[in-house]
């Protein structure tokens, strides 16, 4: 049913007018009478007839200005003015509509927000769960690739008439360059960790006051992120690149043992195998520096004459 109707105003079985109404409240919005010396025209046929089409053409004009509103506002006859859904009334239905997109536009910018926020977390806790996960790696494999440096010594020795006691002096240096070498690897992935959490604050949307802004902060958001998944599996790369690579600071120590034994002839082994280690452990090794300024670390290489592993 619609809000407003023509109705036809009786006195007994007599026609007397034309009325608008409200049919939720039944108030009268406008009348036009057809009784003599009140309507328009000098015969009641045409009174009648000029008091029904007013009402036709002010019904009409309801309708068009409600058609025009749409669901921003509410035009309200009796007032003359659009009243939108939070309450408020406007002069007009360009007000109304101009201030309706702005409250809508904030609503979504508030909402982007809050998404935005809750990115910005998710980012902080990806470059964490990174910096820890390459922390992990770089122990795990440190510790694995030590412990296939002493079994290669410990073959390289004893295999070739050396003693364990050669091996035991031995140990202790490779452990502290190893260990020397793993500090280095992880002082760079805290220092890069630390980096990048540095460039989130550097996001914040305060300064954001668009949807284009705000579009900008989320989609540096993503690189960030994708910068920090791309950190973890680069970090793996360089640690395969390093085990594959077999610099030859390795190949110097193993090779260095096998030497010394060979020629310490009438003399002391483990002097003559303690020099030429000297010798390899303080040449540089030759491998390229990583993104962390390491260089190839103790603990990351594979031993000349060994399968290898790739990283899991």
């Amino acid at each position: 049913m619609d809000k407003y109707q023509i109705k036809q105003n009786k006195i007994g079985k007599r026609l007397v007018g034309y009325q608008v109404v409200n049919t939720e409240t039944g108030k009268v919005l406008k009348e036009w009478s057809v009784q003599s010396g009140k309507g328009e025209g000098v015969f009641r046929g045409r009174r009648i007839e000029n008091a029904s089409k007013n009402a036709k053409n002010y019904l009409q004009s309801l309708q068009n200005k409600q058609a025009v509103a749409g669901d921003i506002a509410e035009y309200n006859p009796e007032t003359g003015l659009y009243t939108t859904p939070d309450g408020k009334s406007y002069e007009s239905i360009d007000k109304a509509r101009s201030t309706s997109e702005e409250a809508r536009r904030m609503a979504e910018l508030e909402e982007t927000e809050e998404k935005t926020e809750a990115q910005l977390g998710e980012l902080e806790q990806l470059i964490q769960r990174s910096g820890r996960a390459q922390r992990q790696m770089a122990e795990r494999v440190g510790a694995r690739q030590q412990g296939q440096l002493l079994s290669q010594l410990e073959r390289s020795i004893l295999g070739t008439g050396g003693e364990a006691q050669t091996l035991e002096a031995l140990t202790p240096g490779i452990q502290e360059r190893a260990e020397r070498g793993l500090l280095d690897r992880l002082t760079g992935i805290e220092a890069q960790t630390a980096q990048q959490l540095q460039q989130v604050p550097k996001l914040a949307i305060g300064q954001a006051t668009t949807m284009a802004q705000l579009g900008q902060t989320q989609q540096q958001i993503q690189d960030q992120m994708r910068r920090a998944m791309m950190s973890q599996e680069t970090s793996r790369a360089q640690i395969q690149a390093d085990i594959d690579r077999q610099p030859e600071w390795w190949e110097g120590i193993v090779g260095a043992a096998g030497t010394a034994l060979g020629t310490a002839v009438g003399g002391p082994v483990g002097g003559a195998i303690g020099g030429a280690l000297t010798s390899a452990f303080t040449r540089k090794p030759s491998a390229q520096r990583t993104s962390f300024g390491s260089g190839s670390l103790p603990g990351t290489e594979v031993l000349p004459g060994s399968s290898g592993y790739n990283i899991t």
